[in-house]
């Protein structure tokens, strides 16, 4: 083999493990879209708190657009809240539109954002009797179901 030829090859096997790094880093990153990490929820005996992490894996913003139990329970309904100070006093209202950056992540915790899940007491003992909840967080184009572990 010629040197010219050995140098070709030599730049064909490099521009193939650049395009395989690639690949992997699309996959591992910005290929996971959003993901959700240590949820969990609480229940007052009036309202469900769910709590934990979304991470944006993706290469885009993205903003939360819906979410839903996922038990079948009539006349429940979940919400993203978050705390504000009025006039001294502390209070919970929708959140709005929340997004996260691309890379980034939002923390969902208590006397911060987080997930409100709101009904009847009945229906809301109806969704924790088995010590967990499920919601279905619609973060723009991806979707992720979170178990949450009652604590």
């Amino acid at each position: 083999m010629t040197t010219h030829k050995k140098h070709l090859a030599a730049a064909a096997i490099l521009i193939l493990v650049i395009i395989v790094a690639a690949i992997t880093v699309y996959i591992n990153i910005g290929g996971r879209g959003v993901e959700a990490g240590d949820f969990y929820a609480t229940y007052t005996g009036r309202v469900i708190g769910v709590y934990g992490v979304l991470l944006n894996y993706s290469e885009e913003e993205v903003c939360i657009e819906s979410i839903e139990v996922a038990e079948n329970v009539d006349g429940v309904k979940a919400e993203l809240h978050r705390i504000v100070e009025v006039g001294g006093a502390y209070r919970m209202e929708p959140a709005g539109r929340v997004c996260i950056e691309p890379g980034g992540s939002l923390e969902l915790r208590p006397g911060g954002l987080h997930i409100m899940i709101m009904g009847d007491r009945d229906s809301l003992s109806k969704i924790v009797e088995d010590g967990s909840v499920t919601v279905t967080i619609r973060a723009g184009s991806y979707e992720v179901r979170v178990d949450a572990e009652l604590r």
